[in-house]
């Protein structure tokens, strides 16, 4: 699927009945397609992705509680073939789960996960959620499969968490 060189919204641009669906139709244009579950008021959020060579890099902002499930029905019609590294800016908990594995993203932790396996994100803090997406696809990664199945959904922190993020903030700011 053809990402977009860049893609921007702002829903505190958009008139409060447009803001869901155009919130839902970024989602699935700039990260992939996902059954996106949203409370029943109006969405609050921007979303900024570039595209920088082969890599995709995205930034999320939103103070709306949300959902993500990808599901295998939605992975099979629209394979995407990318890693994501998931960067936190926000001091209030992402949960991610991917096959085995589950965890709660804090501020300044990484985790991974596989676009092309069925993975939930869920945020419902009672703070905004922030966070830097880098798209990695996979042939351009060296990594035998099984090895990045193995840590997806598990927040990494410390010395490598802290110089990948450092990394990240700066490809997402630059971008």
């Amino acid at each position: 699927m053809a990402r977009p060189s860049e893609a921007v919204i702002r829903t505190s641009e958009l008139p409060v009945n447009e803001r869901r669906e155009a919130w839902r139709g970024t989602i699935c244009d700039v990260l992939a397609p996902v059954d996106l579950l949203l409370p029943d008021e109006p969405v609050d959020g921007e979303i900024v992705g570039r595209t920088l060579g082969d890599l995709e890099v995205a930034r999320l902002r939103s103070s709306t509680n949300q959902t993500v499930h990808r599901t295998p029905g939605l992975i099979r019609s629209h394979s995407c073939g990318v890693y994501r590294v998931v960067l936190s800016l926000s001091r209030t908990a992402i949960g991610f789960e991917q096959g085995e594995n589950a965890c709660r993203l804090v501020y300044n932790e990484l985790v991974v996960y596989d676009v092309d396996r069925p993975y939930h994100v869920h945020h419902a803090g009672t703070g905004d959620m922030d966070f830097v997406v880098v798209s990695i696809p996979r042939d351009r990664l060296p990594v035998p499969e099984g090895a990045v199945a193995a840590v997806t959904a598990t927040a990494l922190a410390g010395g490598v968490s802290a110089l990948a993020g450092s990394m990240l903030r700066h490809t997402a700011r630059d971008a």
